[in-house]
This record gives C-alpha cells, sequence and structure tokens, in this order.
C-alpha cells in the first residue's frame, strides 16, 4: 500500500474571539512540535481570522485552510471571497460541507467548481460528504456517497477535475462526515467506517487512476477518546475535527492518535 501520512484538521466553523483564535494558535505551534506528533495538520478559522493566524503560523509545519470560497477570480459578487484572494493567506480548502449543502442550499456544480479551481491553484483540497440521519435509517448511505463523488466529476468541469485530481491525486483529501454525526456527540461505528471509507477510494478510482494516494477523514463528533478507533482502520487517514479543534489539547490528542495508529 502507498504510504499515506495522516492529516488531521481542525474545522473551527463559526467560532472563536480573536483573542482566542490567536491563543489557539499560539498554543498549537508551542506544543505540536512533540516527536509524538507526526501528522499533517490543517486549521481552518473563520474568514475574519485567517491574516492573524497566518502571521502566526507562517514558520511553522501547521498548513492553514479555508472553510468555503468562490471559484470564480473576482466580480460583483456582495459578500463573495475568492480562492483567488484566499490563495494568498492559505494554501488549503473544504468544499462542500454539509453545512454549506444545508444552510446554504449549495450544489454539487459549485463544489466541482471550486474543486478545480482549488486543485488548479495548488490548494490542499478537501471534499466533504456524507449521508443524513434519514438517508441512513432508509438504507441509502452507499447510494448517497456514490452520487455525492460522481456528481462533481460530471458536467462542464468533471472532466477538468478528474485531470487535475490525476495530475496530483494527494492534494485532494475526501472527508466522510455522516451528517447525523456531527456536533451530536453520534459516532458511527469504527467497522461502519472502514466500510464506506473502502467504498469512498473504490468510486474515486472510477476518476483516478491513483485511488490509493487519496487520503480519507472521518469527520462527526471526533474526540481524544473515539480518535485511536478510527486511528487503525485501514483505509482511514486522519480527522477532521470540529469542536474538539477549538480546545488545543484536545485537538493534540486527536493529532497524537494518528500519529501512533499509522506508524
Amino acid at each position: 500500500m502507498a504510504e499515506r501520512k495522516p492529516i488531521v484538521g481542525g474545522n473551527w466553523k463559526m467560532n472563536m474571539t480573536r483573542d482566542g483564535a490567536t491563543q489557539l494558535c499560539h498554543s498549537l505551534l508551542l506544543e505540536a512540535v512533540e516527536p509524538q506528533i507526526d501528522t499533517e495538520i490543517v486549521l481552518y478559522p473563520p474568514y475574519v481570522w485567517l491574516t492573524d493566524a497566518a502571521t502566526i503560523l507562517s514558520e511553522s509545519f501547521i498548513r492553514l485552510g479555508a472553510q468555503d470560497g468562490l471559484a470564480e477570480s473576482n466580480g460583483a459578487i456582495t459578500g463573495g471571497v475568492s480562492l483567488t484572494m484566499l490563495s494568498e493567506l492559505v494554501d488549503a480548502l473544504l468544499v462542500g460541507h454539509s453545512e454549506r449543502r444545508s444552510i446554504f442550499s449549495e450544489t454539487t456544480d459549485k463544489f466541482s467548481q471550486q474543486l478545480v479551481s482549488a486543485l488548479d491553484m495548488n490548494l490542499l483540497t478537501t471534499y466533504c460528504i456524507g449521508e443524513n440521519q434519514t438517508e441512513q435509517e432508509s438504507g441509502l448511505t452507499y447510494q448517497v456517497l456514490e452520487e455525492q463523488i460522481g456528481s462533481v466529476f460530471e458536467g462542464a468541469t468533471g472532466h477538468h477535475l478528474a485531470q487535475a485530481v490525476n495530475k496530483n491525486p494527494g492534494a485532494l483529501v475526501i472527508a466522510y462526515e455522516p451528517v447525523w454525526a456531527i456536533g451530536t456527540g453520534l459516532v458511527a461505528q469504527p467497522t461502519d467506517v472502514q466500510d464506506r471509507a473502502e467504498f469512498i477510494r473504490k468510486e474515486i478510482s472510477n476518476y483516478c487512476d491513483a485511488p490509493q494516494l487519496i487520503r480519507i477523514q472521518y469527520g462527526g463528533s471526533v474526540t481524544q477518546k473515539n480518535a485511536g478507533d478510527f486511528a487503525a482502520l485501514k483505509d482511514v487517514d486522519g480527522a477532521l475535527v470540529g469542536g474538539a479543534s477549538l480546545n488545543a489539547e484536545d485537538f493534540l490528542s486527536i493529532c497524537r492518535a494518528f500519529s501512533v495508529g499509522k506508524h
């Protein structure tokens, strides 16, 4: 099996004051250098704290990402922030988080455009997929995952996306986040997560010649207590962490779990 470096992302969502954000960055910067931590770490602060975080993390190995960004380079889009603008501050991007789907009613057309633009800019790009509770209870999980993967490789940008992924498969990360587990305290069973990660890798092979190089994260109420269970899974290469990423020690405990579990 190809070597895939573990990757742990901290999605702060719409949280943190400016002081809190800078303190958290400093804490992570001081403590993440310990030898027990050997994962790629990516932080996703809110837009307004990106500049502060970029200044603090500029000389570190911790990567900085944006929670969203528009594929359009510029234009009359009030409130919009383009990937072109963001690329001056960040080197990573989240695409398609379930909250973007449910709260903002965003579509796979937008996600496909974002993925293409981000990969063309050499951004580490994480595409979030996962079923909601109704879909899970109806036995539609695998159908939903197949549709969410396949849909971004179709349409006007689909061929370009496949080319971008094949050019650099290591730049694409897939985050499997069952919606019913995000922020609820409910956690998917590790055996189910492994089965779904294996399915995701198989689906990606329809569009990528080297699916073994694409990393797959699990997200959904990941904590320092359960991270080791997911780190032990063959096809899970890291975690996308929400609430626990707002506390430096909790977040670094998760990083340690993946450092141990994957080496």
